[in-house]
């Protein structure tokens, strides 16, 4: 598994840079930051980001079968909560998040 990419570096710059644009356009009358609009604001760029994010994620493929894994996790037990682990669909293995298998279904 790998770390960040460039398009996801480019994209927390871009996000950094309308953050900065958007509360200090006017240098004499800054925005105050905890102003109403600006939270929704906030929450508006916060949650485009993450959709964004999401989509740019690396597709994962299981190491026993081959299998495409599922983008989002739903932890069918404590390892899966815990640490991150994640249950093949189709052969039923266990697999860490480095992307090894821990236990065969």
């Amino acid at each position: 598994m790998s770390g960040p990419n460039k398009k996801q570096y480019a994209m927390v710059i871009l996000l950094l840079i309308a953050f900065i644009l958007y509360n200090y356009n006017n240098f004499e009358n800054p925005k105050p930051v905890f102003d109403p609009i600006n939270i929704v604001v906030y929450c508006l760029i916060g949650s485009t980001f993450i959709i964004i994010w999401g989509a740019m994620m690396t597709v994962k493929y299981c190491p026993n079968c081959g299998a495409r894994l599922p983008r989002v996790r739903l932890p069918k037990n404590n390892n899966e909560m815990l640490y991150g682990w994640t249950t093949c669909p189709n052969c039923k293995a266990e697999i860490d998040n480095k992307g090894q298998i821990v236990s065969r279904g």
